[in-house]
């Protein structure tokens, strides 16, 4: 079996995160925002990836700690030989950089079962026959084995709706969900029932907003990303 060493442990990974303005946590200052979520919750803390994935060295740094994971898992065993094609996919767009780079560093290791395909799934605005995201460009082949990632989970919505195309599709489900950064209390995706593997699992605390605690002290709400200004105010 192939054997690797880890870069970072979890608490370096945090480390490397808050050097980069990535890695966000309210520091208790009411005077100071907070943020509001994709979903519309609030939350005391935040994950951009975008600016550690937009660092092509980090990048491979990231995704290299994750094989040592996913090799420790005793899964690649599974391949005694090449099968192909094989995916792995995530949503967009915060998996798209994520899964070229596992894919190309999981083919560097371990080209003797051959290498991988990617492909990532998309929200659509009205819904096709009750199907909330769909494969953006083309349809993979089915009954291709097929690897789940993800930047950040924090309720592991978009990674089930994910799944579910995947499902759809007739793709075969690899029993993990390779994540940076699992920001909840889950172990396993809710329906799928994924283990979900990250290089780092923090809870940040998320309130749907009219219970939110931090509006009442006078914290100002702001999503995280758009504008970007707004980032700049989180993390000065």
């Amino acid at each position: 079996m192939l054997t690797l060493k880890p870069l970072k442990t979890e608490a370096e990974w945090i480390e490397e995160f808050i050097k980069q303005k990535a890695w966000w946590t309210h520091n208790g200052d009411y005077e100071k925002p907070h943020v509001i979520m994709t979903n519309g919750s609030h939350s005391d803390g935040y994950f951009n990836s975008r600016l550690i994935m937009q660092s092509p060295d980090l990048a491979d740094q990231v995704v290299a700690d994750l094989t040592v994971k996913l090799v420790a898992s005793g899964l690649l065993e599974r391949f005694e030989k090449a099968v192909n094609p094989k995916y792995i996919v995530g949503p967009a767009t915060g998996a798209i950089i994520l899964s070229h780079t596992l894919a190309r560093t999981l083919y560097f290791h371990l080209p003797q079962i051959g290498p991988w395909l990617t492909a990532y799934t998309r929200k659509k605005e009205s819904y096709i026959e009750g199907r909330q995201m769909l494969f953006d460009g083309f349809l993979p082949k089915s009954h291709s084995p097929t690897l789940l990632v993800e930047d950040t989970i924090t309720t592991s919505k978009s990674i089930e709706l994910t799944a579910s195309e995947c499902l759809h599709a007739k793709l075969q489900l690899l029993p993990y969900v390779m994540a940076i950064v699992n920001r909840s209390e889950l172990t396993h995706t809710i329906q799928s029932h994924l283990e979900i593997i990250s290089l780092v699992k923090k809870k940040m605390n998320v309130w749907p907003a009219p219970e939110c605690p931090l509006c009442p002290l006078g914290s100002r709400a702001l999503t995280a990303k758009f504008p970007a200004e707004n980032w700049e105010e989180l993390t000065a």
